[in-house]
């Protein structure tokens, strides 16, 4: 049929209007009520498809009501309406003639309007298990598939060439940005974290005009960043972890660097974000400071580029969560996780389900097979504009066995012991010697987990060669 013909619009009008309507109990009561009265032969239902029929009346045995009053909640309370009360005499015309000349060029439309209904998710249609998986995906993936990019068309093409399923992932950054204000982009290495945040910068700093930082270690700035900023012809808003590293920062001196204020920045990018796992470090506090001080007149998005972000337990990912979230343990109030900080406490206790749960709120995680299985015909653009297919080497592994003990000829566990039972470390347990004042024990806590740290990457030295473990002992000692 037709797309154009009124008729069809009506119908797909319809259905989405349905389609749209929240999933309530006494909705579905009262549709479910409607198709059985339908369903009664005593009533007849019809569609008027030869124009566009915008007259309203309402006729009973004596009296008939005309005007603009629509046959809605609406129409019938809260809308300022005009119609008029006609009696048996004056709606004469009305019935016999206006009425019954409509109704005879109107076809019937009652098993058309039932099925409509029923096939709704409101009505009594039961559906196969496939065809209710595949809704479940789409409804959890809705966004995503249908993101249009609303950069104005008049624009030059982007500078930023994307494989197929990079692409897919900005898509579903925006939907994250759109709705949390930030995003994870957690994908593993070597799939292009830094190029499609790079696109994400083009749209923001380029097309957008707006104001964007990129925070990322000094040792990334010349080779990475500063390229890919120059490519997009975007100014080098480039800020470094260690200079927030320092314990007196100077916000007012970062104003002048940058040439705005602080306040004015749309897009916070952050390279290599698993950096900042540490709340009580000072790049930590600064860098949650500044995206306060970006938040003053309106937030801005927050990009987190990271491939591990849980280096040690999974409460490194919970405190870059909290940049993204600026500290609301509620910002997934809505998806069922009503404080965030409970739901890692559970995983504590073993029950790490959860986070799964929220990391497909707020992150894109991809690995290589997940690509190689999902986007077989992946291309990257090469520097000569030639789209190349994209192949992942494939790793060889040699499995070598050999013995600490036979090696070291039983020193391994000597050395292992003293450095567990007599190795102090003293200098990372200075809150350990306070004498004045009140021991903190947070701090405490802090110190002594980093001495263990410290102990096994000592046993990992010396697990590696001799000649590593002496090194880092003299590094200690120096």
């Amino acid at each position: 049929p037709d797309i154009f013909q009124p008729e069809v619009l009506y119908k797909k009008k319809f259905r989405e209007d349905l389609e749209d309507e929240l999933f309530e109990r006494d909705k579905k009561d009262a549709v479910v009520s409607l198709i059985e009265l339908l369903k009664n032969p005593k009533w007849e239902v019809r569609l008027y498809d030869k124009g566009f029929l915008h007259g309203k009346a309402y006729i009973f045995d004596k009296l008939a009501i005309i005007g603009s009053s629509n046959f809605t909640y609406s129409g019938f309370t809260s809308n300022t309406e005009l119609n008029a009360v006609l009696d048996e005499a004056h709606s004469r015309y009305i019935r016999e003639e206006w009425f019954e000349k409509l109704w005879k060029e109107s076809r019937d439309f009652k098993g058309e309007l039932i099925k409509i209904l029923d096939e709704s998710k409101f009505g009594t249609k039961e559906y196969p298990p496939y065809q209710i998986f595949i809704k479940s995906l789409y409804e959890l993936q809705k966004e995503d598939i249908l993101f249009e990019y609303d950069t104005p068309s008049a624009l030059p093409s982007s500078e930023v060439d994307l494989a197929n399923f990079q692409d897919d992932a900005v898509k579903r950054i925006y939907s994250r940005l759109k709705t949390y204000n930030g995003v994870l982009i957690a994908d593993s290495v070597g799939l292009g974290k830094t190029w499609i945040a790079k696109k994400v910068i083009e749209d923001f700093g380029f097309y957008r005009r707006r104001r964007f930082v990129v925070i990322c270690p000094a040792s990334v700035d010349e080779p990475l960043w500063r390229p890919a900023l120059k490519d997009i012809g975007v100014s080098e808003n480039i800020i470094h972890q260690e200079e927030l590293g320092k314990e007196e920062f100077d916000f007012n001196e970062l104003e002048k660097k940058l040439n705005f204020k602080l306040e004015d920045i749309a897009l916070v990018v952050v390279d290599e974000s698993h950096n900042f796992r540490n709340p009580f470090s000072n790049r930590y506090e600064n860098l949650f400071t500044l995206i306060e001080k970006a938040s003053e007149q309106q937030r801005p998005k927050i990009l987190l580029l990271t491939a591990t972000p849980m280096n040690n337990t999974h409460w490194d990912l919970y405190f870059q969560l909290m940049l993204l979230v600026q500290n609301n343990k509620r910002a997934f109030f809505k998806e069922g996780v009503f404080d965030l900080e409970k739901q890692f406490k559970n995983a504590d206790k073993g029950d790490i389900s959860q986070l799964a749960d929220i990391l497909q709120i707020i992150s894109i995680r991809r690995t290589r097979q997940y690509i190689k299985d999902n986007y077989p015909d992946a291309k990257y653009k090469d520097e000569n504009g030639i789209w190349i297919p994209i192949k992942f080497p494939e790793r060889e592994l040699f499995e070598i066995n050999y013995s600490l003990d036979e090696t070291y000829q039983g020193l391994y566990y000597q050395i292992a012991e003293k450095i567990e039972k007599e190795l102090n470390l003293a200098y990372y347990r200075l809150e350990e010697y306070r004498i004045v004042g009140k021991k903190d024990k947070m701090e405490l806590g802090r110190m002594e987990a980093l001495g263990g740290i410290l102990q096994t990457l000592l046993l990992k030295r010396l697990e590696s060669s001799v000649e590593a473990f002496r090194k880092s002992i003299q590094t200690q000692i120096d």
